[in-house]
């Protein structure tokens, strides 16, 4: 039985995360507002520090090698994905994070079994974009 916490280097990333997070973050990204242009522009520029696979999914963390033009609400958890995994009979689902304006931390959570080197995603569906609501005061409600 494998042990958790496990992290990674970008360097040493399992790829089944890394080619996950290729795929849905830009769809979790849609929208034609300033908020998701931002974002989309973050995310281009971003890289990952690192990647925790915590026994119940996994976190990958972004970091920034120059400054990038934080966004308003600059605290945002929000977006969603159906996850099918083989050998699971609970899709597993994920959240983004952003903090300080910017992207911080993309989440994959799974339900019945931990996310591993050996976890294949069968099929991605029912994709909810990041929801951005912003208050007169420029807070998010």
């Amino acid at each position: 039985m494998e042990s958790f916490p496990q992290v990674f280097d970008a360097a040493h990333a399992p790829l089944n995360v890394i080619a996950l997070m290729d795929s849905v973050v830009p769809a979790l990204l849609t929208g034609d507002d300033s908020v998701h242009t931002a974002l989309r522009e973050q995310f281009s520029v971003a890289r990952v520090g690192e990647v925790e696979l915590s026994g119940a999914g996994f976190f990958v963390t972004f970091v920034f090698d120059e400054p990038v033009h934080p966004v308003v609400p600059a605290s945002i958890s929000s977006g969603h994905a159906r996850i099918v995994l083989e050998g699971h009979e609970i899709p597993a689902g994920c959240v983004l994070f952003v903090r300080n304006g910017q992207l911080s931390m993309f989440e994959v959570y799974t339900y019945d079994g931990p996310w591993t080197f050996a976890t294949r995603v069968a099929q991605v569906d029912t994709v909810i974009p990041v929801q951005v609501t912003v208050t007169a005061g420029g807070g998010s409600a």
